[in-house]
């Protein structure tokens, strides 16, 4: 009994290590694929990026392709916790759209998550395994977005709202190859016109909303027909 007391923590303690190793792996594939893109991802550069032997990075992942799949699904919970910590942050504060859709620039459409995923979509244009991968996490990242964008702004993020966030995935695209000052141009413009659409429309039409919703009885009042009877 002693002696299998003394190998319990060890094995955790191999646990632990494992998880740990795996997480570095993921993380350096996905570094890798922002500095390097994907055809400069191979399992030679990411085992270079945090120094451990191909033996290591194959216990872990038998294929490179394996590697990135689980990448792609690494990219996933990271752009989820981005989004929806930036999300949480307004949650009390009755945010705007253009308040909402400056933060998610900032910390989503610029960073360096954003375009490790753009760098796997393009790849899974011609990568029939890939692309399944990527179209699933797309489906799975888009239902977090939609749950709350909802939780927040209480409309859903279809319509005029799906169009303006595909105008922000445009311009991140755009700024890889375009002058900053012309990028920075054109989202001033996207953010005037979200801007007129949020005082003009959404804000509007809510308090078109509350103004024209009936009132509550006060309570211990009854209706009319309930007086006269």
């Amino acid at each position: 009994m002693k002696k299998e007391n003394r190998q319990e923590p060890s094995k955790v303690k191999m646990q632990d290590r494992a998880i740990a190793t795996r997480k570095r792996l993921l993380d350096a594939t996905v570094q890798s694929l922002v500095e390097k893109g994907y055809a400069g991802t191979t399992t030679q550069e990411v085992c270079r990026r945090i120094n451990v032997s191909r033996g290591t990075l194959l216990h872990h992942f038998s294929t490179r392709e394996e590697l990135v799949i689980q990448a792609v699904e690494h990219v996933l919970e990271t752009n989820t916790r981005h989004f929806q910590e930036t999300m949480a942050r307004f949650s009390q504060d009755n945010p705007s759209l253009a308040d909402l859709a400056r933060a998610l620039w900032e910390q989503h459409w610029t960073s360096g998550t954003f375009y490790a995923w753009l760098e796997l979509v393009v790849a899974s244009r011609t990568d029939p395994l890939l692309n399944d991968q990527v179209r699933s996490m797309g489906a799975r990242w888009a239902e977090k977005f939609a749950s709350a964008f909802r939780s927040i702004l209480g409309v859903e993020p279809d319509g005029p709202y799906w169009m303006f966030f595909l105008a922000l995935n445009a311009l991140s695209i755009e700024r890889l190859h375009s002058e900053p000052a012309r990028v920075e141009q054109a989202l001033a413009d996207l953010m005037a016109g979200v801007e007129f659409l949020d005082r003009f429309f959404i804000r509007f039409q809510d308090r078109q909303t509350r103004l024209e919703a009936p009132a509550s009885a006060p309570e211990g009042t009854g209706s009319g027909k309930e007086e006269k009877e």
